[in-house]
């Protein structure tokens, strides 16, 4: 892809989802845009102050029964908490969606 929205934007198409997107308060404006101009709702989410991380607390409070879908990012090489959202994830059915655009230099437990 030539850059990480349109990236999102194939996923989204792909996926042909409808209803509301879970995304960081703080992410860069085209996440929003892209969930927007498919006819989805972003539903923005508080991030942890200490890694500006999606807060996976305060992700799983926004869930609804119109949320389809939950994309955080792994923001200035920091990985979010992958296994918990991907748990709530699995809790309610949702899809999880990385926006890696700033995964440059992550690391996880599994490497």
């Amino acid at each position: 892809m030539s850059s990480g929205t349109l990236a999102i934007e194939v996923l989204f198409r792909a996926l042909d989802l409808s209803g509301e997107v879970i995304i960081p308060s703080y992410t860069f404006i085209s996440t929003a845009h892209v969930v927007r101009s498919l006819g989805l709702d972003p539903v923005f989410c508080d991030v942890d102050i200490q890694t500006w991380n999606l807060d996976p607390v305060a992700c799983e409070q926004l869930v609804t029964d119109r949320t389809v879908a939950i994309i955080p990012t792994h923001l200035w090489g920091r990985p979010c908490e992958i296994e918990t959202l991907q748990h709530i994830a699995d809790q309610h059915g949702l899809r999880l969606i990385f926006d890696a655009a700033h995964a440059f230099g992550c690391t996880t437990k599994t490497g």
